[in-house]
């Protein structure tokens, strides 16, 4: 069963954020590294204490590509969005790196987050989310699919307040017609969101 995901939005060209990859995903970090694609990596992780974690245990499976960023996005809604994290962020995000989780798990999501902080430090990037995180008592309208970003905001709102970094709320449509939001976040927000007790990625 599939897992959480995140991407590091990035204006750094391709050559540079294979090169960030490899820095991150290699012998000390992966119990298996495989080449998926161009761009791509099939990968166990196993240990993220080389890169300032605190993982470390069996293999856990990871995707990671590189690939345009709004390549799965409407062309219109993706220029909006990219106009709004570049004025919010001051980054032009040319590419997007995926990070998938290929299983669930709390330990997942957190491997999920320490690989998204570091790549996105070294390419000083932001991270989307692909998805709205929320404080716990919202969940329930998040996992129904039955509700609209309205209800939810103002609890957000007064959840994220005194959280340090920055986060953006991009605007979407789900499956039911309803608007909702993902969100993208810089590296200070998502260190800060991981300490709280109740921190899990987006699925």
């Amino acid at each position: 069963m599939g897992g959480p995901g995140a991407s590091v939005l990035t204006n750094k060209p391709k050559p540079i954020i294979l090169t960030a990859v490899g820095r991150v995903l290699n012998h000390q970090t992966c119990s298996r590294i495989e080449v998926d694609s161009p761009g791509g990596f099939d990968t166990n992780v196993n240990d993220t204490r080389p890169i300032g974690g605190h993982y470390l245990g069996e293999g856990e499976p990871f995707l990671v590509e590189v690939q345009p960023a709004g390549e799965y996005d409407e062309p219109e809604n993706w220029r909006t969005n990219a106009q709004s994290i570049h004025e919010y962020f001051g980054v032009q995000p040319i590419h997007d790196l995926s990070i998938v989780a290929m299983c669930t798990g709390r330990h997942n999501d957190r491997i999920l987050a320490e690989l998204s902080i570091v790549l996105a430090q070294l390419l000083d990037g932001v991270i989307d989310l692909n998805g709205a995180i929320l404080p716990p008592r919202c969940q329930t309208v998040a996992t129904l699919g039955n509700g609209s970003w309205e209800d939810v905001r103002a609890d957000f709102e007064e959840w994220v307040r005194p959280m340090p970094g920055g986060i953006l709320a991009l605007p979407h449509m789900t499956a039911r017609g309803a608007i909702w939001t993902r969100h993208v976040v810089d590296v200070e927000f998502l260190s800060a969101y991981m300490r709280l007790p109740d921190f899990r990625m987006v699925k």
